[in-house]
């Protein structure tokens, strides 16, 4: 590991404070990590916030999180304290000034931004409905599958229009859960599993090898796929854990499934 601290508190519309801090995962590539600031949107998020509205950070922010705060639908009202110096105020254009936005992607209308509500209908194919009625006793396994499916339906993907979610459970009972989150400059996108490493550290994760149960919910025909890279950050980090994947179809006339088990 880097072993690079770094952190970002931010200040979002509630008036409630949320923090972010760097993510490494052992023996992975680094370009696994989540930076603070992306772990502080993902948290901010979580929260069921809609903006943020001040962001201080440790650090100059990188260009790779400068990018993905673009993606805010508060992108332009978003002011930034760096390091020490508080006493100035910096604006997202200031630190990436001509930046490349969603609209030069999805045009000058391009529907809800990140921290927006989303919303995917998303059914299960008739074998990974199957699989879910077998397991209907497996309680980690159903906990999991909620939260994962309430994830894929919440996640950001205005450029792939691939939703996916993931759903963990920890040895101590915590279920925590994430979905992806896209930039328009791809490389800064979130995917699902770390997202939902993000919201389960903020609940009081100790070490990734406590998660025992890990389900992945994505369409089955999806031209970006997260289900071989979970398994091989898995396979880093948490390789007790039970990994299962649920394919789903996108379904206008399907109700979202809510979390609870």
């Amino acid at each position: 590991m880097m072993g690079f601290c770094g952190s970002a508190v931010g200040l979002a519309g509630s008036g409630k404070v949320y923090i972010g801090v760097n993510l490494e995962f052992p023996g992975l590539p680094l370009s696994n990590s989540v930076h603070a600031e992306q772990f502080l949107v993902l948290n901010a998020l979580q929260g069921g916030e809609q903006e943020l509205t001040r962001v201080a950070v440790s650090e100059v922010p990188c260009g790779h999180c400068r990018q993905f705060m673009a993606e805010l639908a508060c992108a332009d009202s978003l002011r930034f304290l760096l390091g020490v110096n508080v006493k100035s105020e910096y604006t997202l254009a200031d630190l990436l000034p001509m930046r490349f936005k969603p609209q030069d992607v999805l045009g000058e209308e391009p529907g809800p931004l990140l921290m927006q509500p989303q919303q995917h209908a998303m059914a299960f194919t008739p074998a990974s409905t199957c699989e879910v009625q077998r397991r209907d006793g497996d309680r980690a396994f159903v906990q999991a599958t909620h939260a994962a499916v309430e994830a894929a339906s919440k996640s950001y993907v205005p450029y792939t229009r691939c939703p996916a979610g993931v759903g963990i459970v920890t040895r101590a009972g915590g279920v925590y859960s994430g979905g992806s989150a896209e930039s328009a400059a791809y490389n800064p996108t979130l995917p699902p599993l770390q997202a939902a490493f993000v919201n389960a550290v903020v609940g009081g994760m100790g070490s990734y090898s406590q998660v025992t149960e890990v389900v992945l919910v994505e369409l089955e025909d999806a031209g970006v796929k997260h289900r071989d890279t979970t398994r091989v950050m898995l396979n880093g980090v948490a390789p007790e854990a039970t990994f299962t994947v649920l394919f789903a179809t996108l379904s206008p006339e399907a109700a979202p499934h809510t979390s609870g088990a």
